[in-house]
Order: C-alpha cells, then sequence, then structure tokens
C-alpha cells in the first residue's frame, strides 16, 4: 500500500475515540482528517475488512476526500455500525 495523501471527508460526520476510532456516518458534525491509501492488493484489502470486520462491526463505504493539494477522490472509509458513545467527547482527528 502507498501513501496518496492526507485530507478531510468532504462530507461531515461525527468521530469518537476509545482505544480505536469510530466514524459515525449518520451524524453530521465535523469533516474528517483521514490518510488516503493505494490498497492495489486484493488479499490486502480482504486482511483490511477482515481487520475491520467488515460489515459487522464497521462497513466500508465510498466516500469523497479532499486532499491537501485541493483534489478530491473518491475513497473506502470505515463506518462504525453502532451509536455514538453518550460518554465520549467528538474528534476531528486520531
Amino acid at each position: 500500500s502507498n501513501l496518496v495523501g492526507v485530507g478531510k471527508t468532504v462530507s461531515k460526520y461525527a468521530m469518537q475515540a476509545e482505544g480505536i476510532p469510530y466514524v459515525y456516518e449518520h451524524e453530521h458534525r465535523d469533516q474528517i482528517s483521514v490518510e488516503v491509501y493505494d490498497v492495489v492488493s486484493k488479499a490486502i484489502k480482504e486482511s483490511l475488512d477482515h481487520l475491520e470486520s467488515h460489515p459487522t462491526f464497521y462497513e466500508r463505504k465510498l466516500t469523497d476526500i479532499e486532499l491537501t493539494d485541493g483534489s478530491v477522490k473518491t475513497c473506502w472509509l470505515y463506518f462504525a455500525q453502532s451509536q455514538p458513545k453518550k460518554h465520549m467527547k467528538y474528534i476531528q482527528s486520531y
């Protein structure tokens, strides 16, 4: 995998972290800071899905990302399938 760049989501989402980050698709608070990687290997993509427990714990969805150079790329982002935790603060980067 190669790092393409860093950026932020075009749309606003909610993110919390407790050891690992949780991005929530249906709550719109902030643009989320992200790193974008070019994953070309099918085996690595399958390993990432397994690591993220897709589609049970997280669900991978196409999301528009604005890179720091101003370009917009459509990328996969893993969204938590649980609800935001009331006791946790919201963050924009992890």
